[in-house]
């Protein structure tokens, strides 16, 4: 970031610190504890109060990059802004620079010298005719434009169409010379010309905020997706990233498909073969790609919970149905509509007949203390066609979003949903804590809306049953007509699908299923309802998230640059290939 010139050739032992990996952390602290510069990084301390990233994708596939901030400094002098940069591929031309609103000359910024800052790429702005004082605090802005070679191509297609995707990570700097927290906010610019099922962003890593971002789109048709979080900090190593089919770009533009991490790799080697630190630092590098290979982030299509549930509120919402709880913690369409099914199959409402596409047999009249939701399910399933069917589920479920919101309404979201991560976890406490294979079966019977929302059913059943057979609900042959009937003590242990309901005697014992069996069972359900149901998963959710969370039209009065169109920062800055691919980065910086 910024320090005097004195102390250049000692931040390459910050600089290139990678963060998260022990082996990687001993040895700079080793090296730092051996070296008598490691006194002077006490005399630089500074605090960022505010930063605003921007990373925009152009439609000839480059990309801007732009940083505002503002700088506190209680230390020395600051004298030289260096930036890390994905790579030095762009012209010098399209740099520009302010401090405190006064234009930095072009001769006074420069590639960084790789060799003496440890940065593998970025710039560096002379300021030694104008340090930032003791005591002052500046605003910074930076702007990159024109990079190359920052878009891949996703890993697989989505739904036949081929996508583009990046991650981002935004600069950060050494904690030796940082203090205090940063009101932090990253926005990511996407191509125009999408609907609200194109874009996908990946859930930020490691990031002090909500996982889900602000969402809307310019009124030149950019889709717009920001993160903001008051409580973050300059030091941390935050990663962000999207993908947008490459149709939107210049059809002249060429995507690569090669991962980054080689190209960087080599770029530190050529930095570091004059240290004498070439075999451990690449070994610290090519282990941090092992690490992110094997930290592979789910996408998301965006949060459909409407806004006014994030709203501030205080103390726990209690006595919402499990379907209610799926809903407050955003699990994905195809187990919110599952556990519908499964809700009204062990209320003995229903039967089904055929998973995919799913039939269902109404057993007698409907109960009146149905949920709405349950109502709603069962009326779009009387429908005749699978058109009529998809727009009466789209109905149901922003109703039942919607009412989810209503009575969250003065309550705090994350205390909330605290509360009932709590009682799925203590659900499968008591199924473990049960005496006996079958009193497990009946405790997983009584609990089992809240244990269908533990992410690892395959692990907590192992547990619970200890690798035995599972002893299945009561219910659970109404669920798919490929189970057995079960033994009434009374006649044969298995009835012929279609018959009648009224003349099935109540079941007295259930079979087994082997524990893997079971809950493979359940996934295979999940998968098999919601496809037959609403068809496409992906293009259900962004119409129900179309109602409930739509992308709201912003429009800027200062245009893209300048003004709330600008950001700017300091340190390091990563992009790489990703939908499920290796990146590396190069680590944070130390005081510049």
């Amino acid at each position: 970031m910024v320090i005097s010139a004195e102390s250049r050739l000692k931040n390459i032992f910050f600089k290139l610190s990678v963060k998260k990996l022990i082996f990687f952390s001993l040895f700079i602290c080793l090296l730092a504890l051996s070296n008598p510069l490691h006194a002077l990084a006490a005399d630089y301390q500074f605090s960022i109060p505010k930063d605003l990233v921007i990373f925009w994708v152009e439609k000839d596939g480059t990309v801007s990059i732009s940083y505002e901030f503002s700088i506190k400094n209680s230390g020395q002098g600051l004298d030289f802004i260096d930036i890390g940069l994905p790579n030095n591929n762009f012209p010098l031309s399209g740099v520009t620079a302010t401090i405190d609103g006064d234009p930095v000359p072009q001769n006074l910024i420069s590639y960084v010298d790789t060799g003496e800052t440890g940065i593998a790429s970025g710039i560096t702005i002379d300021n030694r005719s104008n340090p930032i004082p003791a005591g002052s605090q500046a605003e910074i802005y930076i702007e990159v434009q024109q990079m190359r070679d920052i878009l891949y191509q996703a890993s697989e297609p989505q739904n036949g169409v081929d996508y583009v995707s990046f991650k981002f990570q935004p600069n950060y700097f050494s904690s030796d010379f940082t203090r205090g927290t940063t009101d932090l906010t990253i926005r990511l610019v996407l191509p125009a010309g999408m609907t609200n099922s194109d874009p996908v962003y990946f859930p930020p890593e490691d990031w002090h905020g909500m996982p889900d971002p602000d969402s809307w789109i310019t009124k030149t048709g950019e889709v717009v997706y920001e993160w903001q979080s008051s409580n973050a900090n300059s030091y941390s190593p935050y990663i962000f990233g999207a993908m947008f089919p490459q149709s939107l770009l210049n059809a002249n533009v060429s995507i690569s498909k090669e991962p980054q991490q080689n190209q960087f790799i080599s770029k530190a080697s050529d930095a570091l073969c004059s240290s004498g630190f070439l075999v451990p630092i690449i070994a610290s590098i090519i282990l941090f790609v092992a690490v992110i290979s094997g930290n592979k982030k789910k996408i998301k299509t965006g949060s459909y919970l409407p806004p006014s549930i994030k709203a501030e509120g205080e103390g726990i919402k209690r006595g919402l149905t499990a379907v209610e709880a799926a809903v407050l913690l955003e699990e994905k369409m195809d187990k919110v509509i599952s556990m519908i099914v499964f809700s009204l199959v062990k209320k003995n409402v229903i039967r089904v007949t055929n998973q995919n596409p799913l039939k269902i047999e109404v057993e007698g009249d409907l109960p009146a203390d149905l949920y709405d939701y349950e109502t709603g399910f069962i009326e779009a399933m009387e429908l005749d066609k699978d058109s009529k069917k998809k727009v009466k589920m789209e109905k149901v479920i922003t109703g039942l979003i919607n009412s989810v919101a209503e009575k969250m309404k003065g309550f705090s979201l994350e205390e909330t949903k605290f509360y009932y991560k709590s009682i799925i976890s203590k659900a499968w406490e008591q199924v473990k804590q049960a005496d006996s294979p079958e009193l497990k079966g009946e405790k997983l019977d009584e609990i089992f809306g809240w244990a269908m929302l533990d992410d690892d059913i395959e692990k907590q059943t192992e547990e619970s049953f200890g690798g035995g057979p599972v002893f299945l609900p009561t219910w659970w042959w109404r669920m798919n007509p490929t189970y057995g009937y079960p033994s009434t003590g009374r006649g044969p242990s298995t009835i012929p699908a279609g018959t009648p309901s009224p003349s099935i005697p109540t079941p007295t014992s259930m079979p087994t299923l082997p524990g893997a069996d079971f809950a493979r069972s359940i996934t295979d359900s999940v998968r098999n309802f919601s496809e037959g149901t609403v068809g496409n998963l992906r293009d259900f959710t962004q119409s129900v998230k179309g109602v409930t969370n739509p992308a709201p039209v912003h429009s800027s009065s200062s245009g893209r640059r300048g003004g709330s169109g600008r950001s700017g920062g300091s340190s390091c800055a990563c992009a790489c290939a990703c939908a499920g691919c290796a990146c590396a980065c190069a680590g944070g910086g130390g005081g510049r």
